[in-house]
């Protein structure tokens, strides 16, 4: 199994829906590096809805970009990305195709990259994050944790897949269920 740090190389950027080339020029991507909070580059205002609460920034939506390049190698393994924590309703798109999401915006979460890649060729991944207006302190917004990408055999035993509980203890013995 590879394991393999995918933190550097992104950029990011605000939403862009599909009638943004009818509007003119877009301000371009800025490059950044995992993990990243986007709300802090925006601007503050007094009249922000979280107030003091949420240090006067806006909510946000923002789209994380990275293009990588996927060995010929890799097909036939299982490729997956662990995203360790995206603020906030993070949705992941593989070459323009939906390939999961997660609303909660602290917990790890991994998605399925393989059915969606092009082997031996660049890849796109697009991660977009909004943040709203219900926290009481400042959240931030963006990919703020650290991002990996898991190249693995199809038979594998999945993280965090296997468990041990344990059911009773007594001198000289344990009963655990696996």
């Amino acid at each position: 199994m590879a394991r393999i740090a995918f933190n550097h190389d992104w950029a990011y950027r605000l939403p862009q829906g599909p009638f943004a080339p009818m509007q003119g020029p877009q301000d371009p991507p800025v490059a950044v590096t995992l993990p990243h909070d986007a709300l802090r580059d925006t601007r503050r205002t007094p009249d922000a809805p979280g107030g003091g609460a949420t240090a006067y920034h806006p909510q946000g939506a923002f789209t994380y970009l990275k293009t990588f390049d996927v060995p010929s190698d890799w097909d036939g393994r299982l490729v997956s990305l662990e995203v360790q924590g995206a603020f906030r309703h993070a949705m992941v798109f593989v070459n323009d195709e939906f390939a999961g999401n997660r609303a909660d915006g602290y917990t790890r979460f991994f998605v399925d990259l393989t059915p969606y890649l092009r082997f031996g060729e660049p890849n796109a991944v697009r991660i977009e994050v909004r943040s709203g207006q219900d926290s009481r302190w400042y959240s931030g917004s963006g990919l703020h944790r650290p991002v990996l990408l898991h190249v693995t055999d199809a038979l594998r035993i999945p993280p965090d897949g296997v468990v041990v509980t344990t059911e009773r203890v007594e001198p000289g013995m344990a009963v655990v269920d696996v």
